[in-house]
């Protein structure tokens, strides 16, 4: 019997390729903060072996660390949120610094100078961090949950959470929800909630912009415009990072009304537009088991019914009927299709015209009634009844778990309701509309 080696060269070659057949291209970036700097004493002489804890202020989740030699520290894998550092060592008081925040991808540089003093003695430290991140080169645009809720915006829920751009030097967005900033496109906008790439459907046509999670769930909101790191695939990047359940129970209750009475008559209408919009918001997080199990929960719902202007161009109704004599001074000469000659007088016999389309073309179009006798465009205004009843209902629940004092797990679930917009979806087409359509206005039928 013969049996066939394989070398240990060519079992790693095919472990390789098996790793490649099975893995599929995964991007992600990381949301975490980190804390860095250097332990001193009164001389400025690097303190090593100093015990550095981080304690999360809201979960009580503590990490430690020890100085090297050099008395320098890293603490990493922050997730956003208040932290307290506190650093004690043999022969010095203990030193605290109580309420840093910290923003996802943040490196914060804290150096600590010690005092000589008993270790039972704590000093608390209450002095801001720098404010100028001095340990990268990206520049990011933050905003907090406090400035979101704040800013001003129509509605608290639209179509995308990439409405805060406009706040930001050199940006601007368009109607459906696309960044433009600093030159870059909007295709080159990258969207991530929780370090995950966001993508409408795989192959990326609205790039994100609609399974985004509520507001009243973002603890933090960033732009990441110049100098990204090799983790960003795009020059410009939305990076989302959801809230999670703290030791206290909090909640939020929110609703806005906007009805015509509040609005101004548009150019277009003859009157003030119907127009009522309910916006509606809901939140509640705490703890399921202090210190160790949270949850976090939201709702938002946009209802709207409304009337939309209409300034459009009608037939006439003689052209209904087939008389196009009013177009022969404009050089319009129409021709039967049948012989190529000219129609006496520009007008189609009754005989060529079907009963169908003088029916359709009554229920399809309506009189005209704006302009002179004879207005040929822009001669058709009106206020359409419409009824925006997609909810824009963003639901999230968040749930997270301290499994020690050096681990921590979470998972989100974002369900999110509502059409793509017809003006967006110019790749695949669109099955619906947004609104109750009305009458349409279409070319004459013979």
């Amino acid at each position: 019997m013969k049996r066939s080696h394989v070398s240990s060269a060519g079992k790693l070659a095919l472990a390789a390729a098996l790793l490649l057949w099975c893995c599929s291209p995964v991007v992600a970036q990381t949301t975490f903060a980190s804390i860095t700097g250097k332990v001193t004493d009164p001389s400025n002489a690097s303190v090593s072996g100093a015990v550095i804890t981080v304690t999360n202020e809201n979960t009580n989740l503590v990490r430690q660390f020890t100085t090297g030699t050099d008395g320098a520290y890293t603490v990493p894998d922050l997730e956003a949120g208040v932290y307290q550092v506190r650093v004690e060592a043999t022969g010095f008081s203990a030193l605290q610094r109580p309420h840093l925040d910290l923003y996802p991808r943040q490196v914060l540089n804290l150096d600590l100078q010690l005092t000589v003093g008993p270790a039972s003695e704590t000093i608390t430290v209450t002095s801001p961090p720098p404010v100028i991140d001095t340990e990268t080169a990206t520049i990011t645009y933050t905003h907090t949950p406090e400035e979101l809720v704040n800013l001003p915006l129509i509605t608290r829920q639209d179509d995308t959470n990439s409405d805060y751009s406009i706040y930001n030097p050199g940006f601007a967005r368009d109607n459906c929800g696309f960044i433009y900033a600093n030159g870059v496109q909007g295709n080159d906008t990258t969207y991530s909630s929780d370090g995950i790439i966001e993508m409408a459907d795989p192959d990326t046509t609205g790039n994100g912009a609609f399974i985004q999670p509520g507001l009243d769930s973002l603890a933090d909101v960033s732009y990441v415009v110049v100098g990204p790191s090799a983790e960003y695939s795009t020059p410009t990047n939305l990076v989302l990072v959801t809230k999670g359940g703290t030791n206290q129970f909090h909640g939020n209750l929110f609703w806005e009304y906007n009805g015509a009475v509040l609005n101004a008559r548009n150019f277009f209408a003859s009157e003030v537009p119907f127009n009522v919009t309910n916006d509606f918001a809901v939140s509640v997080g705490g703890p399921i088991k202090k210190d160790k199990l949270f949850f976090f929960a939201d709702w938002n719902g946009l209802f709207e019914e409304l009337n939309s202007v209409v300034n459009a161009t009608t037939s006439l109704p003689q052209w209904q009927t087939g008389d196009f004599s009013n177009l022969l001074n404009q050089g319009i000469i129409i021709k039967n299709p049948f012989t190529g000659q000219p129609f006496q007088g520009n007008q189609i016999p009754s005989s060529l015209i079907s009963s169908s389309s003088l029916s359709l073309q009554s229920y399809f179009y309506p009189k005209p009634n704006y302009g002179a006798a004879g207005l040929q465009s822009g001669n058709y205004r009106a206020l359409l009844p419409l009824t925006l009843r997609f909810p824009i209902n963003p639901l999230d629940v968040r749930i997270d778990y301290n499994i020690g004092k050096a681990d921590s797990i979470f998972g989100r679930f974002t369900m999110r309701t509502m059409p793509l917009p017809p003006a967006c979806s110019t790749k695949h087409g669109t099955s619906g509309s947004w609104y109750y359509p009305g009458p349409t206005l279409l070319p004459p039928i013979y």
